[in-house]
């Protein structure tokens, strides 16, 4: 899934993919954390803009 989100001052276009991992553990090149949530779990965060089409559509694909 390919988002585009205009911001004020930039446009940002963001891919997102589903991948496994074997491994629970991330390594986090641009983020101060991480965390593995159910789908009933994502609603609590505070996801930016850019990030609410990949959620909702994740909520309404699985």
């Amino acid at each position: 899934m390919t988002v585009v989100h205009q911001y004020e001052g930039f446009q940002l276009t963001m891919h997102a993919y589903f991948a496994y991992s074997k491994k629970s553990k991330m390594k986090l090149n641009d983020h101060k954390d991480a965390v593995w949530a159910t789908l009933e779990e994502v609603d609590k965060f505070d996801w930016a803009a850019a990030d609410i089409p990949i959620v909702e559509f994740i909520q309404n694909k699985l």
